[in-house]
């Protein structure tokens, strides 16, 4: 078993861990977060856990760079392991299937794609800011706008934009 601490300053009292378990056929991975009072909660699949972490730790998100780092954990600890899945930074950063048959598809979507998605950024809102992001999921590409309050309440917005992309479903 792997266990490997995440950055995260902002949630004083609270470590988040990346728990990896190396199984013989397949290895099973989560994200957890341990309180200093004891308490541990399971993140992944769980918004509801990571919302009860930043209550409990009083976060306060004052600016944009809170805000993206805010988002960027959320994004990271609680997604599910169903189908693999991750954020992505650029149309560089998704694992495309390289294939002839996939090649056409492929090229479409990287220049569609390739001057909308970016690194997270914030952006200030009425409610606090608001952060888009993207991920793959699955054969899904999906963009997260994301509202992020000054007492780091998240609230992910998610829209497919595309399905059936030539990516891997799983490792």
């Amino acid at each position: 078993m792997t266990l490997t601490p995440l950055e995260a300053p902002t949630l004083g009292g609270w470590q988040v861990i990346d728990v990896l378990v190396r199984l013989p056929l397949h290895p099973q991975r989560f994200y957890a977060a341990l309180c200093d009072d004891g308490t541990a909660l399971v993140l992944t699949a769980s918004p509801e856990s990571f919302s009860e972490m930043t209550r409990s730790a009083e976060v306060l998100v004052d600016d944009a760079s809170g805000a993206t780092d805010l988002a960027v954990l959320y994004l990271d600890v609680t997604r599910d392991f169903d189908w693999w899945s991750y954020r992505i930074d650029s149309v560089s950063d998704i694992g495309w299937v390289m294939t002839a048959e996939a090649e056409e598809q492929r090229t479409t979507l990287q220049n569609k794609y390739a001057s909308l998605i970016h690194a997270p950024r914030a952006e200030p809102s009425a409610a606090g800011w608001t952060v888009t992001a993207w991920t793959v999921y699955g054969l899904t590409l999906v963009r997260h706008t994301m509202s992020i309050t000054s007492a780091g309440a998240v609230h992910d917005s998610q829209d497919v934009v595309e399905t059936n992309i030539p990516v891997p479903a799983s490792l």
